[in-house]
């Protein structure tokens, strides 16, 4: 049977080189290998919560807080042996590249459905 990598990341457009996707890619074999009956999807996402939860042990002091507000190295560090192989690439994707006229500004970075200015 033919597995394919799954792909988590974010997808950064708007800017002047077009589209940059920055990402983890984890094939289910990889992803049982490190943690068996699991597959990548969940591997991906469930760590960054038990990163987060280990780093809340460690600052008990530090209450409450946002993603952004946690020590990013220390969080990156737990969750890099299980996100598989991280990828950054650069695409001239548009979106919309149909559109013409006034609105081409809008929707070029904007997908239908997702936003009031699709119609």
């Amino acid at each position: 049977m033919l597995y394919l990598d799954t792909c988590l990341g974010v997808l950064l457009m708007g800017h002047g080189r077009g589209a940059y996707w920055h990402g983890s890619q984890l094939s289910i074999e990889e992803a049982r290998r490190l943690v068996p009956y699991n597959n990548a999807t969940s591997l991906q996402v469930t760590i960054s919560i038990v990163a987060a939860m280990a780093w809340a042990i460690r600052h008990p002091d530090q209450g409450s807080r946002e993603p952004d507000e946690l020590g990013f190295r220390a969080i990156l560090a737990m969750c890099r042996p299980y996100l598989g192989k991280m990828v950054g690439v650069y695409s001239d994707w548009p979106p919309c590249s149909a559109a013409t006229g006034p609105s081409r500004r809008i929707w070029t970075w904007t997908i239908p459905g997702n936003s009031r200015t699709s119609g």
